[in-house]
């Protein structure tokens, strides 16, 4: 583990029991609780495939920065 990454475990940690008890105190029950997480799943995933197809489209020789020698200011 890196230095971070019990602070990323913690911030999970709060983030679900944040949703658990917004769940709990709107007394949602569990069919459609597990509808509303199947839902969020397929829009997150539809999301990730979207970015990912628009990413193969970018040309990454405009993306990338420059190497350090091509700028005579900085050599």
């Amino acid at each position: 583990m890196t230095e971070w990454d019990w602070l990323r475990l913690v911030w999970l940690a709060m983030a679900l029991s944040l949703v658990v008890a917004t769940v709990r105190t709107h007394q949602i029950g569990g069919r459609k609780m597990l509808v509303m997480a199947l839902a969020w799943a397929c829009i997150l995933m539809v999301a990730a495939g979207i970015a990912s197809f628009i990413g193969e489209w970018v040309d990454e020789t405009r993306v990338a920065p420059p190497p350090p020698d091509a700028d005579p200011v900085l050599t």
